[in-house]
């Protein structure tokens, strides 16, 4: 809660123009079964951001495919189908291989990226990509999907494709990438636009849980 406090406190002047050049990037599992759904429970009126009746994020496997994507203020970059477990030297690959392309089609420049703190994001390999690549990490708090915009657009992205009953790996995979492309710039600049928004809700509630 300390550290999610003093990232609003320290961000809560910055304007459009500084997230415009803002990159979010990250990877997510989508899955066949219906665990990869969101779940809707009944709680008390105004409990609904206490502890207890928050549900975790975990990472883990199950039949399913792995994707890293980006989006940046222009739009969505590349959605890359993951096949091998991913370890910090195979990321700074993925890194090198992909972000060129990535920058080049969302027209950024100086640009910061934001991934999780996850150990994979941080080795030596992929600081050294970064910098080869020209970018800089804006250091976000653990555990705090609620100011990092992607989560929302993984949210929609899988909702859309649940909302179509892929059977197979092959339905799964296709309509991924269909999806992917139907995601709107409008929906994608809401989000950068509700940042601000978030980081208040953040400084609000001093650190803790918000409903974004």
């Amino acid at each position: 809660m300390a550290l999610r406090l003093n990232f609003a406190e320290n961000h809560e002047n910055h304007t459009m123009h500084f997230w415009k050049n803002v990159i979010f990037m990250d990877e997510t599992m989508l899955r066949l079964h219906p665990d990869d759904s969101r779940k809707r429970v009944r709680r008390q009126k105004g409990t609904r951001l206490e502890p207890q009746n928050v549900v975790p994020s975990y990472k883990y496997g199950g039949k399913g495919v792995m994707y890293w994507g980006s989006m940046s203020w222009e739009g969505l970059g590349l959605l890359i189908e993951i096949n091998d477990p991913l370890r910090g030297v195979g990321y700074a690959q993925l890194l090198a291989q992909n972000m060129p392309q990535v920058l080049q089609c969302m027209e950024v420049r100086s640009p910061y990226v934001v991934d999780d703190k996850c150990s994979v994001h941080k080795t030596n390999d992929v600081n050294k990509a970064k910098q080869e690549l020209g970018v800089r990490d804006l250091e976000f708090p653990t555990y705090s999907p609620d100011l990092n915009i992607i989560e929302s657009l993984w949210a929609k992205w899988k909702d859309q494709i649940r909302g179509r009953a892929p059977r197979t790996l092959e339905d799964l995979k296709r309509m991924a990438l269909e999806e992917w492309a139907n995601i709107s710039l409008d929906y994608i600049r809401n989000l950068y636009r509700s940042i601000p928004n978030r980081i208040e809700a953040v400084t609000g509630s001093r650190g803790s849980h918000t409903k974004y």
